[in-house]
């Protein structure tokens, strides 16, 4: 292929890319994060719920509910905070038998922010967290079983989806 068409290719595909992603971030920081979602429901299906609610932030999952043998699944990922730090107690997690099938959270030396585990088998998992008053943003990395996959997370009492699986939203 000649350099020249090389080159209009890079520019017409890497140019809008380019181009849109202040605006993908945009959108993200315009979500309403206030208010549980109104489809989170524990065991319906595959989920991660991000909602504000009286100054406290709540990061749920739940998976689908098989009967017998719920299939496990791995929830992970990271949340950092700018302009404050995370306060308070973190809650709702779970001791497990085998290692694998471990919640955890593992705080920043700074405690600007946090990286999680949660195992479910076809219930819910979470924990609830403060930020400090001078706090902006927050910026959420979910994965699902390792996968990007921000159709799963709902934000919000409208439950709206972000661009992608990492994603910032006011801290307030």
């Amino acid at each position: 292929m000649p350099t020249s068409r090389r080159k209009w290719l890079l520019r017409s595909t890497l140019l809008p890319v380019l181009l849109a992603s202040p605006f993908l971030l945009a959108a993200d920081k315009a979500i309403d994060p206030h208010g549980r979602p109104e489809g989170f429901d524990q065991g319906k299906r595959r989920m991660y719920g991000v909602w504000l609610e009286e100054g406290v932030w709540h990061l749920r999952v739940t998976s689908k509910n098989a009967a017998k043998g719920a299939k496990r699944r791995i929830f992970n990922g990271k949340v950092e905070v700018t302009g404050d730090r995370l306060i308070g107690e973190f809650q709702g997690l779970e001791k497990a038998e085998k290692a694998k099938n471990a919640d955890y959270i593992q705080v920043d030396r700074d405690g600007m922010g946090f990286e999680f585990q949660f195992a479910t088998f076809g219930k819910s998992d979470g924990v609830t967290f403060k930020v400090g008053k001078k706090a902006e943003t927050i910026t959420f990395h979910l994965l699902s079983d390792g996968d990007d996959e921000p159709d799963i997370i709902l934000i919000g009492a409208k439950g709206a989806h972000p661009a992608s699986a990492k994603f910032t939203l006011p801290a307030q």
